[in-house]
């Protein structure tokens, strides 16, 4: 599997949007472990169950976006942070960018692009989600605390979100 983690480091340098699935032999092989590009890992023993769910979903995703201040592609948002007046945008694979606009305004206009609140401060992108473990979303590299108020609606969604995806849920 080092060889697949190198080619995808060097196809990253040539060009960031470039994202890929893995295809892998190794059980104990995790999703972080990957890269930030990586969106889907794949068990060689299950590849013909779950490769076509997880490009059906991949294609959902590319048509479900919103271009933020007409310039960030929402796909590419792994979760939003409230500053005082600013938003940050925190990407796959360029650098945070705040932007002026309101929690309130974000969360309604990315509502549909998958987004949830996870706390008062926080968006995050369920595309991206690795895991849920108590009150901690786990995205690659990342972990952000769930609000014990929002909890129990954070966990629902998601589920309700990989089951429209067809994707396995994570959630412990």
């Amino acid at each position: 599997m080092a060889y697949g983690i190198e080619l995808n480091r060097k196809l990253q340098e040539i060009n960031e949007r470039i994202f890929l699935i893995f295809i892998t032999g190794y059980d104990e092989l995790e999703m972080q472990e990957l890269g930030t590009n990586a969106i889907g890992l794949i068990r060689k023993e299950k590849i013909g169950i779950n490769l076509e769910n997880m490009l059906e979903k991949r294609i959902r995703m590319l048509n479900q976006f919103v271009m933020i201040d007409y310039q960030y592609d929402s796909r590419e948002i792994i979760f939003i942070k409230s500053e005082h007046i600013y938003n940050c945008l925190y990407f796959v694979n360029r650098p945070k960018v705040l932007v002026r606009q309101s929690s309130e305004s974000l969360e309604r206009e990315l509502n549909n692009a998958g987004f949830i609140r996870v706390s008062r401060s926080t968006l995050v992108n369920m595309n991206y989600i690795v895991k849920i473990v108590n009150d901690i979303i786990h995205l690659q590299n990342i972990k952000i605390h769930i609000s014990i108020r929002l909890k129990s609606h954070v966990k629902k969604r998601y589920e309700r979100f990989c089951d429209i995806n067809r994707q396995r849920c994570n959630i412990t």
